[in-house]
C-alpha cells in the first residue's frame, strides 16, 4: 500500500471515530515505518491524523511481540530471553536448587514452562544462526543450573534426555508444515 492509501485509511478511521464521539489521541498513536530493502535507510513518511503528524517510533510492542523498523528479530529474542530468565531466576531457591525435588520433575517443569514460553510464536520467526545460538546458550545455562553440573553442552542434553533448541525449533516448524499440508488434503 502507498502513503496515500495509509493516509486515506487513517482519515476514514478518524472520521468514523468522530461519528461515535471518539477521538484518536496523537500522543499515544505512533507509526513504525518498515522500508523495503531497496529503500533502507529511508526517510519515514509523514502521516497525519486530524492535521497533526504522527510520531515515528523505531519499534512497537503489542501482546508481547515486538515489531521494529528494521524487521530484525534482535529485540524480540532479547525480550523473550530476559523475561524467561527472570522467571527462571525467581524459581532458583524454591525449585532448581531444591534437593527434595527429583531432577526429572525439574527438567519437565523447565521444558513445559520455560521453553514453551521462550519459543512461543516460533512458527513465524525468521531465525538466523545468531538467534539460534542465543537460544542454545540460554538453554544450556538453564539446564546446567537445574542439573548442578558443569560439562559440555552435548553432555547436558544426553544426561537430561532433552533436545537442543535448534531441534525443537525444527520440530515446531515441521508440525506447522504438517498441519498446513493436511488442511489442503
Amino acid at each position: 500500500s502507498t502513503l496515500e492509501d495509509m493516509q486515506w485509511i487513517l482519515n476514514n478511521f478518524s472520521h468514523a471515530s468522530n461519528t461515535f464521539d471518539l477521538t484518536i489521541c496523537n500522543k499515544k498513536t505512533e507509526l513504525v515505518h518498515q522500508p523495503t530493502r531497496d529503500h533502507f535507510p529511508a526517510v519515514a513518511p509523514t502521516v497525519c491524523v486530524d492535521g497533526k503528524a504522527l510520531k515515528i517510533a523505531s519499534s512497537f510492542t503489542y501482546l508481547g511481540s515486538i515489531a521494529s523498523n528494521d524487521a530484525k528479530m534482535d529485540k524480540v529474542i532479547e525480550s523473550k530471553i530476559k523475561k524467561v530468565s527472570s522467571a527462571f531466576g525467581k524459581l532458583y531457591h524454591r525449585l532448581w536448587n531444591s534437593h527434595d525435588i527429583l531432577l526429572k520433575v525439574k527438567v519437565d517443569v523447565y521444558k513445559s514452562v520455560a521453553l514453551t514460553t521462550l519459543l512461543n510464536g516460533a512458527e513465524s520467526w525468521t531465525l538466523h544462526r545468531k538467534y539460534i545460538n542465543q537460544f542454545d546458550t540460554f538453554d544450556m545455562r538453564c539446564l546446567c543450573t537445574i542439573s548442578n553440573i558443569n560439562i559440555h553442552n552435548s553432555g547436558v542434553l544426553i544426561k537430561r534426555n532433552t533436545s537442543g533448541i535448534e531441534t525443537i525449533l525444527i520440530k515446531i516448524r515441521l508440525r506447522l508444515s504438517d498441519h498446513l499440508s493436511s488442511a489442503y488434503r
